[in-house]
């Protein structure tokens, strides 16, 4: 992520249109245009629980048991990218990304993508 989005940087803002896709919005500021992408989506996964119960008959030794179940755990899969470009030449002049990584799978590959395609070739 952080390789193609700064590999971007100095580029036109049509540049990144380009490689993520057109933006879901954009704000505007004296000296900087804001474009934004966002991507969130709910989910969840099966994941293995174990419990452990204590059985201690009456003057004997405890005895334990082991339970393996599955329980279902949400999780939220979000990520945002703000690049910052100038208003009137727009040039891609900075970027923020937050989210966690499952979101970042959205924007990951075509960035790295656009990062190898700017590494000088190898005869």
């Amino acid at each position: 992520m952080a390789k193609g989005l700064d590999a971007l940087q100095g580029k036109p803002i049509s540049t990144a249109f380009q490689v993520i896709g057109y933006p879901d919005g954009k704000q505007q500021f004296p000296g900087a245009d804001i474009y934004i992408w966002s991507t969130s989506s709910m989910g969840g996964m099966m994941l293995p629980q174990t419990a452990t119960t204590v059985v201690q008959p009456y003057g004997g030794a405890p005895v334990y048991g082991t339970t393996t179940y599955n329980q279902y755990v949400p999780m939220n899969a979000s990520y945002q990218i703000k690049i910052m470009a100038e208003p009137h030449t727009d040039t891609i002049r900075s970027w923020e990304g937050y989210g966690n990584e499952a979101g970042a799978v959205r924007y990951a590959s075509p960035l790295y993508k656009y990062y190898l395609s700017t590494l000088p070739k190898k005869h």
